[in-house]
């Protein structure tokens, strides 16, 4: 896991929507102005509908469902199942296409191994219902994948294997040999194939320290400081041994790489064999309902239609979406009942936290500082088309830019994706050359880099974990690496890469590649985010406590 390098924005230039930014960021004195500006300057060519959003039907369910029939004798389980997983996200809610899909992952998951997942597609088919012709088959499936998760003669695959009996009058002459012969298999305590082992890696994940009393989720052996040099950065208030946890976090957001949109869970991101989708879009899966339902309460409720109006704009960004969950977050954390500050504690679970973390891009090119604007306007957009959080009067996206409440948003979301594109966190797999997605944790932003760190970062899930990686001597500062470390890339590939990213540069003679001892590039990324002081911190925070009650007012969202 290592901190996000920046990526190249594109001309975002769609069929819908037409800008130029002439002028220079500087030209503007906060982000309201920036977006009025980028929103005037829009041309509208076409108006986008509801219609234009990929929605689910049959259809779509047919195409992934023919493909992997196609490609069944030559393409992978992983491959299998992601096309599945497709077909189960576009197929209606109840549908025929629905039944085939968990019917035909059920079998390839029997035939594998996999005989709890099994398991769960053969209970969602039966809350569905099926054809009577399948459930003779369906019984048998039932049984063999009971039989499989324990291989002895109990109730359940007694009450399975009779109710596919009684339905063997219903196929036809060769489908019911073979059921015959499957039961017989079971009934003569036959062995099926070994049960594939799905190891849960989070059971490693140590226990969340509690005895740190100012920041939740942290150990009592570090604390939150600030510096002129370091800015706001973590220190060692004992010694830490070398493995010692010193924080345990639970991303704020995570956002999914598109290649895995149907291959792990957008709430949990857990590797899934057995999704389910949303009950509203196509464009993600959840492992099971229980996730399902937590996105809904906490985010997708508002984020599902946005995906789509963003999906058919063109924009994939993980950045794009990433600033739109967290906006999303942010709205229904303004809530006056809700204190976000208790005693000066650092709950790394509220927006407040993210609110105050450095955004300053300006180091930038300027077509990169452009390329973000101009996304938070389509996002803006696509917050206008999916609710009338902004009222009724926005008729196209060029209204917003005479609008009160849409210019907050618009700030809003402008901070927040300058936010992102600075402080999240790369989620790679391990062993291969795959990017699984990127994640935001607001506390994690504090450690600084050094090519030499003394802390590893690592990941399952959604849930952020630090270990220190040397002995640290109290009193001394603890570091990450943002990018490559001192044994891997060149000392002026480094720095370089470093100001380009970050818009720091190493101490002349601090990390020299050639040394005996390594030596930290002692500069953090955290001191760029203009504060001045520990107070400058809490003013800033103040400031997202005193906007959030603008929220109070905006019109209620569609039911």
């Amino acid at each position: 896991m290592a901190k996000v390098k920046k990526s190249a924005v594109k001309d975002r230039r769609s069929s819908i929507v037409k800008i130029s930014v002439d002028s220079s960021e500087e030209d503007f004195q906060n982000e309201e102005e920036t977006m009025a500006y980028v929103l005037s300057s829009m041309v509208v060519t076409n108006n986008l509908k509801a219609k234009d959003r990929e929605e689910k039907s049959g259809k779509g369910a047919f195409r992934a469902l023919n493909k992997v029939n196609r490609i069944r004798n030559t393409a992978s389980l992983q491959v299998q199942l992601e096309l599945y997983s497709r077909a189960i996200a576009h197929a209606p809610l109840k549908s025929y296409e629905l039944v085939r899909a968990y019917t035909e992952r059920s079998e390839l998951l029997l035939n594998q191994g996999y005989y709890e997942d099994c398991s769960k597609d053969i209970e969602r088919i039966s809350k569905i219902g099926c054809c009577n012709e399948m459930k003779a088959d369906f019984y048998t499936r039932k049984a063999k994948a009971l039989w499989g998760l324990s291989p002895r003669m109990r109730p359940e695959v007694e009450k399975a294997i009779t109710k596919a009996q009684c339905w063997l009058t219903e196929v036809d002459e060769e489908t019911r040999q073979n059921i015959e012969t499957s039961l017989n298999f079971i009934l003569k305590n036959y062995a099926l194939k070994t049960t594939f082992i799905q190891h849960d890696l989070g059971e490693l994940i140590p226990p969340t320290p509690k005895d740190n009393s100012r920041v939740v989720g942290a150990s009592g052996s570090i604390e939150l400081k600030f510096s002129e040099n370091f800015g706001r950065h973590i220190v060692a208030t004992k010694d830490i041994k070398v493995g010692e946890v010193i924080f345990v976090q639970k991303a704020y957001s995570l956002i999914l790489s598109s290649e895995c949109w149907y291959t792990y869970c957008w709430y949990c991101s857990k590797r899934t064999w057995s999704s389910v989708g949303c009950n509203n879009c196509v464009n993600v899966i959840y492992c099971n309902e229980s996730c399902r339902d937590k996105a809904w309460a906490e985010y997708h409720d508002m984020e599902c239609d946005i995906i789509s109006y963003l999906l058919a704009m063109g924009q994939r960004e993980w950045l794009d979406l990433m600033a739109a969950r967290i906006t999303i977050k942010a709205i229904k954390e303004a809530d006056p009942t809700e204190k976000f500050f208790t005693d000066n504690v650092h709950d790394s679970s509220k927006y407040s936290t993210v609110y105050s973390l450095v955004h300053d891009v300006s180091f930038r090119e300027k077509s990169e500082v452009d390329g973000l604007s101009i996304s938070s306007a389509y996002i803006l957009h696509a917050f206008a088309l999916s609710s009338n959080l902004l009222g009724d009067g926005i008729n196209d996206i060029r209204d917003c830019a005479n609008n009160e409440w849409a210019l907050f948003l618009g700030a809003l979301i402008l901070k927040n994706i300058r936010i992102s594109s600075l402080n999240c966190f790369s989620l790679s797999t391990p062993f291969i050359d795959m990017k699984r997605g990127d994640l935001l944790g607001s506390f994690a932003s504090f450690f600084n880099h050094s090519c030499f760190s003394n802390v590893c970062p690592a990941h399952y899930g959604n849930t952020m974990t630090f270990r220190a990686s040397q002995q640290i001597k109290k009193g001394a500062q603890l570091f990450i690496s943002y990018g490559s470390s001192f044994d891997e890339t060149p000392t002026l590939q480094r720095r370089e890469q470093l100001k380009d990213d970050y818009n720091f540069w190493s101490s002349e003679g601090r990390c020299d590649r050639n040394r005996t001892q390594p030596r930290r590039c002692s500069v953090g990324v955290a001191a760029q985010d203009g504060a001045t002081s520990t107070s400058g911190q809490v003013q800033r925070m103040s400031v997202w406590t005193q906007s959030r009650f603008l929220f109070l007012n905006f019109p209620l969202l569609k039911q």
